[in-house]
């Protein structure tokens, strides 16, 4: 163990003497040449074909029936069985009424409580 520290003691003595580079975020001191100044590498994204990963996946439309889309009709409660209660919605631009559950989805909305 005292060998390995010996060792090292010149080692440290050596890169001292030469001095540390400057880190890669550092301005360059008077004197250094700006070419021998570490630069970072630079990534550009090139689509060829690829979908663009800073976009999302689902459009709009493919995302279904969202929260602003349902309009709350009626709620059917049920006090023997908190758990048979449901929620009637309409959707937005459909006559139609669709009749949810707790725990039940339609499109990105879950419907987690009826109280």
């Amino acid at each position: 163990m005292k060998r390995a520290r010996r060792a090292l003691l010149p080692l440290l003595a050596v890169a001292a003497a030469a001095g540390a580079q400057a880190p890669p975020d550092s301005v360059p001191a008077a004197g250094i040449d700006p070419a021998d100044v570490y630069r970072r590498e630079v990534f550009r994204y090139q689509a060829g074909g690829r979908p663009d990963p800073f976009q999302p996946l689902i459009a709009g439309d493919e995302a279904g029936v969202r929260v602003r889309d349902l309009t709350l009709v009626s709620i059917i409660h049920n006090a023997s069985s908190p758990r048979a209660s449901s929620a009637v919605f309409q959707v937005a631009g459909d006559s139609s009424r669709v009749r949810l559950r707790t725990g039940q989805r339609l499109g990105t909305v879950t419907l987690l409580a009826i109280r």
